[in-house]
């Protein structure tokens, strides 16, 4: 499911309680405090904001990713709808100086460019022309009362806790900062235990195992 600005807005008054008119924050403050903390979001957590699409490489081994892109992710199949696989690009330099110039084909293998977090390298070079379905974070638009945030709604309790946090903490003359550092610690603490979650729910043992040293 997903819910919209104005969810965010209505429980956000209740929250701070700013129910009664004349309001103390009004909405366009509400939106725009929500705004910034789906972008603080995006950077910390880039993985909610996946999008898979086609990308068509041009000619050579450096490609860019699409113009929305915040961060490029992965390669999920090549033209052949095989799976490139992930390589560092410096060790490849070490092993293989000349790839660059090596005859196209097909991707089977890509890289990240470490100095730009949008842009790609693909071996073999590409001719252009080859279909690729990537993964990349994609960049938030500026939203709008109406506007659906297309994230379940699960994350909604989190957000609140962000916009809360802005709006209390820029709010000297009615709110204490023990209140803006409660909702604060509740956003922070709720985005890491989302990415610790997953050595349960995305491995097979269940997140059971045991590394030994």
């Amino acid at each position: 499911m997903s819910f919209t600005v104005a969810d965010i807005v209505l429980e956000a008054r209740e929250l701070l309680l700013d129910e009664l008119t004349p309001y103390r924050y009004s909405d366009d403050y509400i939106v725009r405090k929500t705004n910034q903390i789906l972008k603080r979001m995006l950077v910390i957590r880039p993985d909610l904001f996946i999008k898979v699409t086609t990308l068509t490489t041009v000619p050579g081994a450096l490609q860019s990713a699409p113009t929305e892109s915040m961060r490029f992710m992965d390669i999920l199949t090549n033209s052949e709808g095989r799976v490139p696989k992930e390589a560092d690009q410096q060790a490849v330099d070490v092993m293989f100086p000349k790839w660059r110039a090596d005859t196209p084909g097909p991707t089977t293998t890509w890289m990240r460019n470490p100095r730009d977090p949008n842009r790609f390298y693909v071996y073999p070079p590409s001719a252009g022309g080859e279909d690729l379905t990537v993964a990349y974070a994609k960049t938030l638009p500026n939203y709008a009362m109406n506007d659906v945030i297309e994230l379940s709604d699960a994350y909604l309790p989190v957000i609140l806790d962000g916009v809360c946090w802005l709006m209390e903490s820029l709010d000297a003359e009615h709110v204490e900062s023990g209140r803006a550092r409660m909702f604060q610690e509740s956003y922070a603490n709720a985005l890491a235990s989302g990415l610790l979650s997953r050595a349960v729910a995305d491995l097979p043992d269940g997140g059971t195992s045991k590394t030994t040293k």
